[in-house]
């Protein structure tokens, strides 16, 4: 149970950090886009750290049973294939973040999503 009141203070909080920074940054997070749709190198590297992300919350938190704790090990597993995506289809990677840069309702979709998880992991263990 440690764990899981861990992964969900942790996460919550990236979480709603990352939904204000994409809200107050778009700038700036649109540039860090640019940098890695050019670039295979960054999304090896991205791809890699998401990877090991990945492979330790499963590892570490591969629960079924309680939906908030289900919610922290469906981020594990859903982390792992970005990481494995991003690893073996950087080309596709690299499309998507073009995509994701074009298109405003992805950005906003993306923001809303972020902050009610968040939220929703912050609210459990408080």
């Amino acid at each position: 149970m440690f764990t899981s009141i861990l992964l969900a203070k942790v996460f919550g909080l990236f979480f709603v950090v990352m939904a204000l920074f994409m809200a107050l940054r778009k700038k700036f997070f649109n540039e860090v886009l640019k940098e890695i749709k050019h670039d295979e190198g960054w999304v090896f590297l991205f791809g890699t750290f998401t990877l090991v992300i990945g492979l330790l919350m499963i590892f570490g938190h591969n629960v079924w049973v309680d939906a908030w704790r289900i919610v922290i090990t469906v981020i594990g597993w859903l982390t792992l294939i970005k990481g494995l995506f991003m690893l073996f289809f950087p080309k596709e990677t690299m499309h998507l973040a073009k995509y994701f840069m074009k298109n405003n309702w992805l950005w906003a979709l993306d923001i809303v999503i972020a902050l009610i998880l968040g939220i929703y992991l912050l609210i459990q263990v408080m």
